[in-house]
């Protein structure tokens, strides 16, 4: 399912699956969608409102992509992500 079918699906009041949720945010991370599709999708979810499966997908492809790090020092920790 490309970007462009799962807003279309969202904005038809139609909640999307997990896997459906999964493969339009690893889309979004991979950046392959424009800025205009992304804020289609995003507004559309949250005009519909989001569900537990939509919001799971989301957060399974999210921690999928995260990087772990380690504190250079104790005591020391980067909060805003600029290094």
């Amino acid at each position: 399912m490309d970007l462009r079918e799962a807003t279309q699906k969202v904005i038809d009041g139609k909640g999307l699956s997990c896997q459906e949720m999964e493969s339009a945010m690893s889309l979004i991370l991979e950046g392959k969608a424009t800025s205009s599709q992304m804020a289609a999708f995003l507004v559309a979810l949250r005009c519909k409102g989001e569900s537990v499966e939509e919001i799971t997908g989301a957060v399974t492809v999210m921690r999928q992509r995260m990087v772990s790090f380690k504190p250079v020092r104790e005591g020391v920790l980067d909060t805003c992500g600029t290094g």
